[in-house]
């Protein structure tokens, strides 16, 4: 997985994780907004992971929306994504753990963000139909729930 760090001098810093959006990368956000400059001038430390894994050895197909790069923020569960598409645990659980031993962060002070398919990413329990909203307190494991039938409003 490719991702894009930027991290003020002065730590520990807040957090901000920035998801982007259907077949963009961890530098469409970070580039073409200019985040680097408006984070070093509030101090925030800018996480961006690409959207999905990217190599050879990764499945992909011809269509946009399915296979690299379009990852979903979901864990695949049928082959031959399972293998390499858990992009919920590697968002809620894999990257944080990693960034909180290797950067000077403050995890206590941190959100999410995204757009367009990054803006409420959720997961849906094939059981009840119900959503569960990805958006989370990464340092409590606290989830924030969108329980409803249809879909939730982008924040």
């Amino acid at each position: 997985m490719q991702i894009s760090v930027f991290v003020p001098p002065d730590g520990p810093v807040p957090v901000v994780t920035w998801l982007a959006g259907l077949a963009c990368t961890e530098d469409n956000f970070t580039t073409k907004a200019g985040a680097y400059g408006i984070a070093a001038e509030l101090g925030l430390m800018v996480v961006a992971p690409d959207t999905s894994p990217r190599n050879d050895d990764v499945p992909d197909d011809d269509t946009y929306d399915l296979g690299q790069g379009a990852g979903f923020y979901l864990d695949a569960t049928q082959a031959p994504w399972a293998t390499h598409f858990n992009m919920y645990s590697y968002i809620t659980h894999d990257l944080p753990s990693a960034l909180k031993t290797d950067f000077p962060s403050d995890w206590k002070r941190q959100g999410v963000l995204g757009h367009s398919m990054a803006a409420t990413p959720r997961v849906v329990n094939p059981a009840t139909g119900l959503q569960k909203s990805i958006l989370r307190r990464l340092n409590t494991l606290e989830y924030i729930y969108a329980m409803t039938g249809g879909d939730s409003p982008s924040i």
